[in-house]
């Protein structure tokens, strides 16, 4: 901790005033204020000298100055202090976010077309066999992973239920009303994007294979997607 008389040279050599001078004033500043001549010095200092400020979160340095009662000695170094990391795992994540909302509208949209365009009756093949197989392939290609889920509690095949805690999670806070849901999670030492999305009856065409989608609610979810894609 600095003296008194240190940190009145420190401000001296910093306005390349006297210390004799400084100290004077100090003591006649302090009297009427109750500070002491080292808390104006200080508090001088920290006005002319960002060394001398307290850091805040956002600050990064990468040397610090070195005081005697002297004033200023030598630049030491210092360890970083930076947010840049953290900041940049946070963009990372926001890219994940965008590029799973492009998949989502992509795939819903070819979906609709599919549905619209090649399906006409029970005979047809069921569209979302069609969306599984894409997913698949994608999946094979290792650029992500896709689920289609039932959320009405009735799917037609049993590998369409929620399988685990996040899928579980996420049905139930779509059917809440939420329009999105993610979490991040880990695995092998590399991070990864969960997120799900709803699917609400989007075509009367639905309920040839799923009659009990005529008891959803307009704009009630009767499925979901749900996303795994890597954090990069």
């Amino acid at each position: 901790m600095f003296s008194s008389s240190s940190w009145t040279q420190l401000y001296a050599a910093t306005l390349g005033a006297n210390p004799i001078e400084v100290t004077a004033s100090a003591t006649t500043w302090s009297s009427s204020s109750r500070e002491t001549p080292a808390s104006i010095a200080r508090r001088a200092c920290e006005r002319t000298e960002p060394c001398c400020r307290a850091p805040t979160e956002s600050a990064s340095f990468t040397s610090r100055q070195v005081f005697s009662s002297k004033g200023p000695a030598s630049l030491a170094a210092s360890p970083i202090v930076s947010e840049q990391p953290a900041r940049a795992a946070d963009a990372a994540v926001e890219r994940t976010r965008k590029q799973v909302r492009m998949l989502d509208d992509l795939y819903k949209a070819a979906v609709v077309l599919i549905a619209t365009r090649y399906v006409s009756d029970k005979s047809s093949l069921p569209v979302g066999a069609v969306a599984i197989t894409l997913f698949d392939a994608m999946k094979k290609k290792g650029w992500h992973e896709v689920r289609l889920l039932d959320a009405t509690g009735k799917p037609l095949v049993a590998k369409n239920s929620p399988q685990d805690d996040f899928e579980i999670t996420a049905v139930e806070e779509l059917k809440s009303g939420k329009s999105y849901y993610d979490r991040v999670v880990e695995r092998e030492g590399k991070r990864y994007l969960r997120a799900a999305t709803p699917i609400p009856v989007l075509l009367e065409k639905c309920t040839m294979c799923h009659p009990h989608y005529n008891d959803a609610k307009e704009g009630e979810p009767v499925g979901a997607l749900s996303y795994t894609l890597p954090i990069e």
